[in-house]
């Protein structure tokens, strides 16, 4: 019903939408895809007509025919349910590119979606050749998949090139048959696949569109203007909470400790926009100061960045003591950093999906798994926080007296762990702990991004702040301690780090003795 109905609900709603934005490129899509659904449903009534006489009637030919659709999935319906999800997909994305305007993105995707249509409707036409019409295509098909692996600049691209050839043809001839467990698993591997393709498109053609214009973000404000939101945040006894994390402090080489919610803010700050920055400073340490900052220059038009692939922003806070640095890495705050966030956990996540609809995998399927759904391009992937990678390794080799640590929230939480988890192989003699908010595990993203297993080296290094409720700290598998924050709203909300503090505040109070301080946006409206 849903294969039926789908394309008509899509062209449909091109063409409604295109009309009321006035975007004529989408109603011009839809109505060629109505126009294409229909001449393809005259197809399919008319296939089946008496004039549709095969001029081929050879016993033999029919007999490979009837092997074709029985075992190779060659039937009509074998080819459709192939070809379906594909050609809907298609669709969407002809649709986006229709409201992006983007006329080249738009003809090109038609152009697919005619050649998946047309081919589909010439199964009567072929039978009883249609056996070798199949075999044909895949062949094609899987040649040209094994020299796209050509194209990219990799190690080992020969061999990923020759071992997709065998298993290609192995799988043409021979190997392929049908089972009907399997076909679920195939559809569920396309529906992701396709979720994924039209999710990272609709962020790539956002970004085009609107130019990654900087945001002007900041919750501090005067506060004597009415509408500034505060809370004040007044010291409370450890005695009186049963919590455990109330208690955690870090040495700073000073009297006065860190404190969990100490690094939140520190993570909060990575936020701001660059001048409010030194005013948070202000506001939660007086005592410290900006020793480093690094910006995605990217994310604005006529921009130039020192490395194209480098996609972390992140600040270097030291005290005045010089005896303790936090790196404060930002998490996702414009539509580009979601392509980070795929890129680096998406392996992660395909796991974790079909371990939902399947058996638990061992480590060593893990391993293999995320060999092969990683982009390949394992340099380009951390060379993304490459820039961050090199300064914490100077620093710590510069100043090997200084207490480090690392920090960040989601997106930032996660590359702060990945570093750590590299430099705990590069300098095993001294500690750079992670403590870090809502953010991903590592334990298939390490190998992803390292070809290596590097998740071990934080088990006593990391402590990962997790929100009930929040889905992006539970992608991919924690390795160290995770510290469980109560949240009462939805999962987007628990996942904003200032919720997450104000879920701390109200367990454990300021956690510095005998003080209490403002703090911004004020807990009756942290969700931002």
């Amino acid at each position: 019903l849903i294969e039926v109905f789908a394309p008509h609900l899509l062209w449909f709603t091109a063409v409604v939408g295109g009309l009321a934005l006035r975007r004529w490129e989408a109603v011009f899509a839809g109505l060629f895809c109505a126009l294409l659904i229909c001449c393809y449903s005259a197809g399919l009534i008319s296939s089946g007509m008496s004039w549709a006489v095969m001029p081929f009637q050879s016993p033999r030919l029919h007999a490979l025919q009837k092997w074709g659709e029985e075992l190779a999935s060659l039937s009509f319906d074998g080819q459709f349910r192939a070809r379906a999800l594909p050609a809907v997909n298609l669709v969407i994305v002809t649709n986006l590119f229709a409201f992006a305007g983007m006329w080249k993105g738009m003809a090109a995707t038609m152009l697919v979606v005619v050649f998946i249509v047309c081919r589909q409707a010439m199964f009567w036409i072929e039978r009883p050749l249609g056996w070798l019409f199949g075999i044909t295509e895949g062949v094609a098909l899987h040649i040209g998949v094994a020299l796209l692996s050509l194209c990219t600049q990799t190690v080992g691209q020969f061999q990923d090139f020759f071992l997709l050839i065998v298993l290609g043809f192995a799988r043409i001839f021979g190997m392929r048959r049908r089972i009907a467990d399997g076909d679920s698993v195939r559809n569920a591997s396309m529906i992701w696949l396709c979720t994924v393709q039209v999710v990272v498109l609709s962020i790539v053609i956002l970004n085009v569109k609107k130019g990654g214009a900087t945001k002007n973000f900041s919750v501090f404000c005067n506060e004597a203007n009415p509408n500034c939101t505060f809370t004040e945040i007044e010291y409370k006894k450890p005695s009186l909470s049963r919590l455990s994390h109330c208690s955690l402090r870090f040495p700073s080489g000073q009297e006065e400790s860190l404190t969990l919610p100490d690094f939140g803010l520190m993570s909060a700050l990575a936020y701001e926009r660059s001048e409010s920055v030194e005013q948070g400073l202000k506001t939660y340490f007086p005592d410290w100061h900006i020793t480093e900052q690094h910006f995605t220059r990217s994310m604005a038009k006529g921009e130039s960045q020192e490395s194209e692939y480098d996609w972390t922003t992140f600040y270097e806070f030291t005290n005045f003591a010089n005896t303790t640095s936090v790196f404060a890495v930002r998490g996702t705050q414009y539509l580009i950093d979601v392509l980070q966030d795929v890129d680096l956990w998406l392996p992660a996540a395909t796991i974790q999906l079909f371990e939902k609809i399947g058996p638990t995998f061992s480590e060593g399927v893990i391993d293999a798994i995320a060999e092969l759904t990683t982009t390949g391009q394992r340099e380009n992937e951390k060379r993304a926080f490459g820039v961050l990678l090199d300064r914490v390794s100077r620093e710590m080799r510069r100043s090997p007296g200084r207490a480090f640590y690392i920090t960040g929230h989601s997106l930032g939480g996660g590359v702060a762990k990945l570093v750590a988890a590299k430099i705990a192989q590069m300098l095993p003699n001294v500690s750079l702990p992670a403590i870090v908010f809502a953010a991903p595990g590592l334990e298939a993203t390490s190998y992803v991004v390292y070809g290596e297993r590097l998740a071990p080296g934080l088990e006593t290094k990391a402590i990962t702040v997790r929100p009930q409720t929040d889905v992006v700290s539970r992608v991919d598998k924690q390795k160290g301690g995770t510290v469980p924050v109560s949240c009462n709203g939805t999962a987007l909300s628990c996942h904003s780090i200032f919720n997450t503090l104000c879920s701390i505040y109200d367990d454990c109070g300021s956690m510095r003795p005998n003080e209490k301080f403002l703090y911004y946006p004020g807990c009756n409206n942290a969700a931002i």
